[in-house]
């Protein structure tokens, strides 16, 4: 199976997600065993001495914030202020998708 084919697999696994105009916690939720399946190799950079408390913490972060940006630009329209120009937001990240 060639790279193209297997990132393609996982950018259908995504979209799936990503294209509904709402997105709730549990349609988001659904990706889990999709990220798990290509980053787990990644976990292993505690062999290179990353402590795994801050692996830990990394990836709780990003799993959060990755959920986040998948739910409904509907639900935290206009909530961030001046944040909104700093940090990537459901909306962005819909374009993204676009």
């Amino acid at each position: 199976m060639s790279f193209a084919q297997i990132s393609g697999i996982f950018f259908a696994a995504s979209i799936t997600i990503s294209v509904a105009e709402m997105l709730y916690l549990t349609v988001v939720s659904n990706q889990e065993s999709f990220v798990h399946a290509y980053a787990a190799p990644l976990k292993n950079v505690v062999f290179v001495g990353i402590p795994l408390e801050v692996i830990i913490v990394i990836s709780l972060i990003d799993g959060v914030w990755g959920k986040f940006l998948h739910i409904s630009p509907k639900l935290v329209q206009g909530r961030y202020g001046p944040l909104e120009y700093v940090l990537p937001t459901p909306s962005c990240h819909r374009f993204h998708h676009g």
